[in-house]
């Protein structure tokens, strides 16, 4: 049976089930699921690693593509279940986990601790741990990541309806606005070529439009409506206004 969000459209295929979905497949849809779960969510596991384990930028870099790579390839997500719990939060345990196996096997090497005994799943399986308490830094990249994933959905949304102005506009002035820039909405007309109850109705419709991306981005790493709409408030507080 299709889920359906709270607008009656089909609820979208998640990260959960691509991912799970791919476990045992091709190798070809292994690795292009690697690459979308390396697209979504490779700055904030390279941040968490810079932040958190202190690691220089080329071994975070070297040490988030293994990560990425030992979850489909050994399948551990294929033990999860979307019931249990924030995706993110079992990103982060599973990542804090791989760098602590990595760490306790180069500190065994070091000291000349014998020979290992290794599981059979091999020495770089990610232990993936029930979630831990939230990491304020870690879930404000993942919100990051997030916007930055509906930005760009939306960059090509309008691109492709032709629409490419709204969306300058809507980044000047919701998005990055330049230092010392006028966003009076008169200042803006002149500077985008709209009349000023133009750039009111065009930046109110953009609004919603983001709003919409970014929930759908959220919506493919839980299982449910109400998840999606309790994540939107996790990340970036009650005072956000989600969409309807």
């Amino acid at each position: 049976m299709t889920r359906r969000s709270s607008s009656g459209a089909p609820f979208p295929a998640t990260h959960w089930t691509v991912i799970l979905g791919a476990g045992g497949g091709p190798p070809e849809r292994r690795r292009r699921c690697l690459e979308e779960l390396s697209l979504a969510y490779w700055k904030p596991v390279y941040t968490h690693l810079r932040r958190r384990w202190g690691l220089p930028d080329a071994d975070a870099r070297d040490l988030a593509q293994d990560f990425f790579a030992a979850l489909l390839e050994q399948d551990v997500l294929g033990t999860l279940s979307p019931e249990r719990g924030r995706f993110r939060s079992y990103v982060r345990a599973a990542l804090d986990n791989f760098v602590r196996m990595r760490h306790r096997r180069r500190s065994r090497k070091k000291h000349g601790g014998g020979r290992e005994i290794r599981s059979l799943d091999g020495p770089d399986r990610p232990e993936v741990a029930a979630p831990t308490a939230p990491d304020p830094e870690f879930d404000r990249e993942w919100a990051r990541a997030a916007l930055d994933r509906a930005l760009a959905r939306m960059e090509e949304l309008y691109r492709k309806a032709v629409r490419e102005p709204v969306y300058r506009l809507f980044v000047f002035r919701q998005i990055d606005p330049p230092e010392g820039a006028d966003l009076t909405y008169q200042s803006l007309a002149t500077r985008f070529g709209f009349t000023v109850t133009e750039v009111t109705n065009h930046l109110h419709r953009a609004r919603k439009k983001f709003r919409e991306l970014v929930l759908d981005v959220l919506r493919e790493t839980v299982a449910s409506e109400s998840e999606a709409q309790a994540e939107w408030t996790e990340l970036f507080g009650r005072s956000a206004q989600a969409p309807e």
